[in-house]
């Protein structure tokens, strides 16, 4: 008869949050028995894949803030953080910015009170009035505008799915283990969960439980008769091109 294996840590989802908490989690402490599920090794329809991957510094609650400017600095200098096991020199980052409009008083108030704030965090978010911003950004209409912030620095996007791929790389690194295989259900108390049921692999015990399913979180919580308000909503980005048509007048 086998003996059903026990870990310190099981972690469900192995996206970019899943693979996250493996690496920090063993990193941390690298005597920790970690495994982490993870049905669909492709991540092709998670939500690292389908995100836009940005990140900027603008928010308007500091701990956001401080969170970012971590991120940033993670994201520039990511192989001094994940070190040859991770296998990432880079992560593409394009530093293009983000740029919030107000057009009304009560919102440049918002703007202004932000802007003090995440700039006293490190941040170097820049305040425009419609002149300087017509000036930077000559296509934009600014009749309407009251005041604009941009994050001239430390604000853009970058490549997500080569990060995902360093994090779970460095966690293996560390000993992390990665198995392909779906959690179907759970057992013990709410307060405390004791093993997790796999399609494939059958019992498996845990002293702690990671929930890093993403989207399908809130699937995982129902199998102890548990809620989470997460669930799946369709977000569209548009990219546009600005195209400049020439006007030729006879002579």
């Amino acid at each position: 008869m086998n003996s059903v294996k026990t870990y310190d840590v099981v972690i469900i989802g192995g996206a970019i949050m899943g693979s996250s908490a493996a690496y920090w989690l063993s990193r941390m402490d690298p005597g920790l028995d970690i495994l982490v599920v993870e049905p669909d090794p492709s991540y092709a329809k998670s939500s690292t894949a389908l995100s836009v991957a940005s990140v900027r510094q603008q928010f308007t609650t500091s701990v956001n803030v401080e969170i970012s400017r971590f991120g940033i600095e993670f994201i520039k200098n990511v192989r001094n953080w994940l070190g040859q096991g991770g296998g990432v020199d880079s992560l593409g980052f394009q530093e293009n910015g983000y740029l919030f409009l107000s057009g009304s008083e009560e919102s440049e108030a918002v703007l202004r009170q932000a802007c003090a704030m995440q700039r006293e965090k490190g941040a170097q978010t820049e305040l425009l009035m419609p002149d300087a911003l017509k000036a930077r950004f000559d296509w934009l209409n600014v009749d309407d505008i009251h005041l604009a912030s941009f994050g001239a620095k430390d604000e853009g996007w970058f490549d997500n799915m080569s990060l995902l791929d360093g994090f779970r790389k460095a966690a293996q690194h560390q000993g992390v283990q990665f198995l392909r295989d779906r959690v179907v259900g759970m057992a013990g108390a709410k307060d405390q969960i004791s093993s997790v049921n796999l399609e494939s692999a059958g019992k498996i015990f845990a002293a702690n439980i990671v929930n890093a399913a993403g989207i399908s979180a809130s699937d995982i919580l129902e199998m102890i008769d548990e809620g989470l308000p997460v669930e799946p909503r369709k977000r569209t980005v548009f990219m546009l091109t600005l195209q400049m048509q020439s006007i030729l007048t006879p002579r």
